[in-house]
């Protein structure tokens, strides 16, 4: 009886598309084709044989739907060439179908494949995006927040430095106001909120547990001096390969700039190098804490006509420009691009499911290996 029945709701289904189909076909009036008549709610309604609520609802992922009905509904509007109304849906919801993203790195561009897969993925979820940037010192972040909550988004991704410690009241506020909320922040954990992390010291460890399978022994890590963030994780990295391979860490620190602006970086440890250099250091390998600290270890090295990767081998992370060093410098590529994606995946699902249980995605590095490393001299 169950399958008979079934089999007769299809069968009326397909006799209800075929007779609304009729009224979508093009028209020809004299010498001119008239355009398909736009698909509604009302159409998906009488389609199905339901209520024109329980369409909206379904459509718009309001609870009080089983999620059976949003399959037929979805399934229905897909086949009948239904396109969601961004407005009307706002109206509906109280949010647009809008999504934030809030960034504070601009300058080094590490994130834009986040973006570019950010707004590409949001785009397939007939979402629009609106882009942030921020100083995380100022009161840039409220006037971001103040923003996107006029445009009544649906979600907000907040990416690396672009909220501290100090903001996290602000998030939560957020979250609880019915905004799906996420961030690429380690040190965040909150019940509605979820996280997309990047393992920073994961790759710290990784860039030097693969020098030390090429020979080396001595093995300096370049940074500005920090107690959080993604330069200190993936110092924290370093550090913990090098004591699990019962080696002396050697950290080349850069003290007298509390604050570096990415376009300081390359030129700020390019200084700090070479004054280690004429102290006395004597690495066989330098991890910069970025692809501009490496590539301001390698411009002090050459100065001093040190050979690379002959005497001394080079890595760096994030792999934005390593490709255009000489010589071309082996790096690891932060996930910058998969995390789009992941981010925009996980505000559907907290849009779907308010309630569920914090979310945690880990994005691991990989290593490019190029020509600005090899064997140590001693494992020749």
């Amino acid at each position: 009886m169950i399958q008979c029945s079934t089999m007769k709701a299809s069968l009326s289904e397909k006799a209800n598309v075929e007779s609304i189909g009729e009224t979508m076909d093009t028209k020809q009036v004299g010498n001119r084709m008239e355009p398909k008549k736009k698909v509604t709610m009302k159409d998906i309604a009488k389609y199905l044989n339901v209520d024109r609520t329980t369409v909206s609802k379904a459509l718009a992922s309001i609870p009080g739907v089983s999620e059976q009905m949003k399959e037929r509904v979805n399934k229905a509007a897909e086949e009948l060439g239904y396109r969601k109304d961004n407005f009307a849906s706002g109206l509906t919801t109280g949010k647009n179908s809008l999504l934030g993203i809030v960034l504070a790195d601009i300058v080094r561009g590490v994130f834009a494949p986040l973006i570019t897969n950010f707004q590409q993925t949001a785009k397939s979820y007939n979402y629009g995006v609106i882009l942030q940037y921020v100083n995380p010192h100022s009161d840039d972040l409220v006037q971001a927040i103040d923003l996107l909550k006029q445009q009544r988004v649906a979600g907000v991704t907040f990416v690396g430095g672009a909220t501290e410690k100090k903001h996290d009241g602000l998030l939560i506020d957020l979250a609880e106001s019915g905004v799906a909320v996420n961030t690429t922040r380690r040190d965040f954990i909150h019940n509605r909120i979820d996280s997309i992390r990047f393992d920073n010291k994961g790759a710290g460890r990784a860039a030097t547990q693969y020098l030390l399978g090429l020979g080396h022994r001595n093995i300096a890590y370049l940074s500005k001096k920090a107690e959080s963030g993604t330069e200190y994780e993936r110092r924290e990295g370093y550090l913990q390969a090098m004591y699990e391979a019962e080696l002396q860490p050697t950290l080349v620190e850069i003290k007298d700039h509390p604050v570096i602006t990415p376009g300081e970086e390359v030129t700020v440890s390019y200084r700090r190098m070479k004054e280690a250099w004429l102290e006395g250091l004597r690495p066989s390998a330098v991890i910069g804490a970025n692809d501009n600290y490496a590539l301001g270890a390698m411009h002090a090295l050459k100065e001093e006509d040190v050979p690379i990767p002959d005497e001394v081998s080079v890595v760096g992370f994030d792999d934005l420009h390593a490709v255009l060093a000489v010589p071309q410098m082996t790096s690891l590529r932060m996930p910058t691009g998969p995390s789009g994606a992941v981010a925009v995946r996980l505000l559907m699902e907290r849009l779907k499911q308010p309630e569920r249980l914090h979310s945690r995605e880990v994005l691991e590095y990989d290593l490019i290996e190029r020509e600005s490393t090899g064997k140590a001299r001693s494992a020749d």
